[in-house]
């Protein structure tokens, strides 16, 4: 019998590497009913993407030509024979190898698989220490040059060894419905173990597997949420909020969103703006399943969007590198390219004139962007500084993932994104 989630981890890496699918769409398009299925399925995928450059190494000497699908199959068996402990090695070449039809083929996976199964431990020890490290860090020569310019030594080591393996998930606990020792203690229930973070308000990080959260009522009622260390630090920083109005742009499903209506006084006005449709269903779907009305989900694009009423907070989270998420999406290391920075921060900055203009005389402009690049950052400020004569710098976020410290800017900077406030006018 073929084994429906490694075929299925198969065909969405031929999607993903090959017809150039996001890695999150890709995902969300294909949901296996089991958990430990869905676990699994997510396991492989991105632990292909995120181990790469070791997978090919390992399989090169044992291998000439290959087409690009038998390539991608190779590289999943690969990846559970050398990383993946908790599948036995010999299930990992038998589950592979049936994923293929052809008889010739499958004899040829069977005996690539079986001997780099036979130097297993061998190879493992290389890998820990390779003299490479395009290799040992599992990253594309042209992204690996511009980390070494842009990070000092002890940050670039932080943030190479963070990106090496799967983030912390953490969850926004809907406290307009339920307090955050309440979501804890019915998590616990449920068999899903938590930590609070007690320096962010509804906060907790998981510790039991994601897919086991999904399934259970906290979040199918909607008493939690998924939502990004990154993303949760960048909304608290904005406290405190203003009772009136607040402005999120380019709000994807609506995270950021949530969480500044959860800190905002009650009676506070939220819009939240996003240009793709995909992405504003979901956040629709998300705040229904949160029980959430209070929110103004606007589908439009920043740059056609006449703002006519002024705001007293406006985020600005622009669409970025996303170099600071590629422990999540593991596929944006292979769509790095260096000419793209360019284009992104002379877009950001358009955006930013936007969300600039909506902004109330004394009211605050945050920009926030998930990456660390000079180009989309310092660079961006510095020009946006330069027109903007009635716009104030009131605190922004280092730009490179330095080591934790003390405090939430601290803590964000170590996530490798960048967070900077305004403040328009005289107001204080």
């Amino acid at each position: 019998m073929v084994p429906p989630t490694r075929l299925l981890a198969w065909r969405l890496l031929d999607d993903i590497l090959f017809r150039d699918t996001r890695l999150e769409l890709a995902l969300a398009r294909a949901r296996p009913s089991a958990q430990r299925e869905q676990a699994l399925l997510v396991e492989l995928v991105r632990g292909v993407l995120r181990c790469r450059v070791a997978l090919d190494w390992a399989l090169t000497p044992l291998v000439r030509r290959l087409d690009p699908r038998t390539q991608n199959l190779l590289r999943l068996g690969a990846y559970q024979i050398l990383f993946l402990d908790r599948t036995p090695v010999h299930a990992a070449v038998d589950l592979t190898v049936e994923c293929v039809a052809e008889t010739r083929e499958r004899r040829f996976v069977n005996a690539v698989l079986r001997s780099l199964a036979s130097r297993r431990d061998e190879l493992r020890t290389v890998l820990e220490a390779h003299p490479d490290p395009l290799v040992r860090h599992n990253l594309p020569a042209e992204l690996y040059a511009d980390l070494c310019d842009w990070l000092p030594p002890l940050q670039l080591a932080s943030y190479l060894e963070r990106i090496a393996s799967p983030p912390p998930v953490y969850l926004r606990v809907n406290t307009a419905r339920a307090t955050t020792a309440e979501v804890k203690v019915q998590l616990r229930a449920e068999g899903v173990s938590t930590e609070e973070d007690t320096s962010l308000p509804g906060c907790l990080r998981l510790c039991s597997p994601l897919a086991g959260y999904l399934h259970c009522r906290v979040h199918q009622v909607g008493l939690a949420t998924v939502l990004g260390l990154g993303s949760q630090l960048v909304t608290a920083l904005c406290e405190p909020l203003p009772p009136d109005r607040i402005l999120d742009l380019c709000a994807g499903k609506g995270g950021k969103s949530l969480a500044l209506w959860l800190l905002a006084p009650r009676g506070c006005h939220l819009t939240a703006v996003e240009r793709d449709r995909r992405q504003v269903v979901r956040m629709k779907e998300n705040l229904d399943r949160l029980q959430v009305q209070a929110i103004e989900v606007l589908q439009a694009d920043l740059l056609d969007l006449h703002i006519r009423e002024e705001y007293e907070l406006v985020l600005l989270d622009a669409p970025c590198s996303a170099l600071a998420e590629l422990d999540k999406y593991p596929d944006l290391r292979w769509r790095y390219r260096r000419k793209d920075l360019a284009g992104l921060g002379s877009a950001q900055l358009a955006l930013l004139r936007v969300a600039a203009s909506a902004v109330a005389p004394g009211g605050r402009l945050v920009y926030s962007v998930c990456t660390f690049t000079p180009r989309e950052t310092v660079e961006n400020l510095a020009a946006f500084e330069r027109e903007a004569h009635d716009f104030r710098l009131v605190m922004q976020s280092g730009v490179v993932a330095a080591p934790d410290g003390p405090g939430l800017l601290q803590r964000l900077t170590s996530t490798g994104f960048f967070w900077a406030c305004y403040r328009r006018g005289n107001g204080v």
